[in-house]
């Protein structure tokens, strides 16, 4: 067995366990705070969602593809052990971030009254966009010391303040704020102010716990060419895909009203439980790959892609089934019966959703090798699909036209990711792993499914029944050898290590 390939995995995985704890209780936060507000009416939850949905969109003209660049680099010099082109790296991401997030900032401010009139059908609704609009550079700033920690591998970093402090900030901000009667300004204050208080964190934990940037004089040149060479292409992309991300909540708004935009944004918050596997395992995946590609081990890369895959599909797999077979159930526990009506939305996203989620892999390998134009034109085509599908479906079926559309065009740029990775690396994607994870999930989902179709589920068996199918396809996945010797390798590593210690 390769050590390089096992020391990288096992990396994987102690990142991945580090993120796991972050994640879960990020998740966990991030579900009060929406759960909070969505409790509050459909109407609220919909003005939030399409609130960030904005500051989504102009965040990612703010970061000119940066977001991805600072952490490719980092990355990159660090397997180099080039400390001085690092702090360049930093230094000039935060400076052309810090200027377009002031003037884009300025922008979205000025514009807030007629972007309230034509998505959130009420123009009161602009003061809440304003507020975005200040927070504007707070919020991206903040993702770009979250992308050093990610390019040192800090992870544990990226999980004190992105998971854990934000979420608590924020669902603790808006708790006290709705007891003091503030209703959905609850909400948005709890939200900016968390964002300030993280941006601070982040910094503090950078200069003074991970990479001096500030401290130290000689900072180097400055690489605004190099770094805007290989990320403005990015920024494009990250424009497909936000679009991919968020056209379906802003023509939901634009042709509907903002109690369904809520309603579907219960829909999509409840299907995004499907990227758990990515959120533990793709942060550290690319820093990873692209070290090795520093030191050109081609090989290496090629067994960790494989590996990885399997872990994301078996982390994966086990929650979309379960969402699958259980959608109505788990929108009236999480949220209120008003929102049960979008059961059917959340099967389609999550099949979607899942098939994005396998494609993850296959995009960060072409990043990699630099293919950022190959990656913007594949997100052009869905964001294209994506906005012609919505613009046709959702006037005649509502949300769940809105959720057939990011589905199909979920699908269409998961596979041409796929098919380009393979055509510039040649690495196979799927495997009989795939196979054997596949039925230790769909064995007990069919039995679970049998069950919940013939008898009366309360909420007490639901739960009993959701561990009952994560026993049986642990089970599952051990009996019908679903691990391969990379598997065994780092476990046995993982195990040895904490004997040691």
């Amino acid at each position: 067995m390769d050590k390089i390939v096992v020391d990288s995995l096992r990396n994987l995985a102690k990142g991945a366990a580090i993120i796991s704890l972050g994640t879960f209780v990020s998740r966990l936060l991030n579900y009060a705070y929406k759960i909070t507000v969505a409790r509050l009416g459909a109407e609220y939850f919909g003005t939030l969602s399409l609130c960030l949905t904005l500051l989504g969109i102009v965040s990612t003209f703010a970061f000119l593809g940066l977001r991805d660049g600072v952490k490719r680099y980092i990355s990159f010099y660090q397997g180099k052990k080039e400390e001085e082109k690092i702090r360049s790296t930093i230094l000039s991401t935060l400076g052309l971030v810090a200027i377009s997030s002031v003037l884009l900032g300025s922008l979205l401010f000025i514009l807030a009254d007629k972007l309230a009139v034509i998505f959130f059908h009420d123009q009161s609704s602009s003061v809440y966009i304003r507020f975005m609009a200040v927070i504007l550079p707070f919020y991206t700033l903040n993702w770009i010391f979250i992308k050093c920690f990610a390019g040192f591998k800090k992870l544990k970093y990226r999980v004190y303040v992105y998971n854990i402090a934000e979420n608590a900030f924020k669902i603790a901000i808006t708790i006290i704020l709705i007891f003091l009667g503030f209703k959905l300004w609850s909400a948005v204050l709890g939200y900016g102010f968390s964002i300030i208080m993280c941006f601070l964190l982040s910094a503090y934990f950078l200069e003074y716990r991970v990479f001096s940037v500030f401290r130290t004089r000689d900072g180097g040149r400055f690489v605004y060419k190099e770094l805007l060479a290989f990320s403005i292409p990015l920024l494009f992309s990250g424009i497909m895909v936000l679009l991919l991300s968020w056209t379906d909540t802003l023509m939901l708004g634009y042709f509907t009203d903002v109690r369904k935009v809520g309603i579907y944004g219960a829909a999509l918050l409840v299907s995004s439980l499907v990227f758990i596997g990515t959120d533990l395992l793709i942060p550290i995946y690319l820093p990873t790959i692209t070290e090795l590609y520093a030191q050109e081990r081609n090989k290496e890369i090629a067994s960790i892609f494989k590996s990885v895959n399997k872990w994301i599909f078996a982390i994966c797999i086990p929650i979309a089934l379960l969402l699958f077979i259980f959608p109505n159930r788990i929108l009236s526990i999480l949220f209120a019966p008003e929102y049960g009506i979008a059961y059917a939305a959340v099967i389609i996203l999550v099949w979607g959703r899942l098939i994005s989620a396998l494609s993850f892999t296959s995009g960060h390998m072409l990043n990699m090798i630099k293919k950022t134009r190959i990656i913007f034109v594949v997100s052009a085509i869905a964001t294209f699909c994506n906005v012609i599908l919505n613009y046709m479906l959702i006037p005649r079926f509502g949300i769940n036209g809105a959720a057939a559309g990011t589905c199909i065009s979920l699908f269409v740029q998961a596979a041409l990711l796929v098919c380009f990775c393979n055509r510039y690396l040649s690495l196979v994607f799927l495997n009989k792993d795939f196979l054997k994870v596949a039925v230790a999930g769909l064995v007990p989902a069919i039995v679970i499914y049998f069950i919940q179709r013939n008898f009366a589920v309360s909420t007490a068996a639901f739960f009993g029944l959701a561990g009952t199918f994560g026993v049986a396809y642990l089970a599952m996945l051990y009996v019908i050898k679903a691990h391969d010797d990379n598997d065994i390798a780092v476990l046995k590593a993982a195990l040895n290590k904490k004997r040691a210690g």
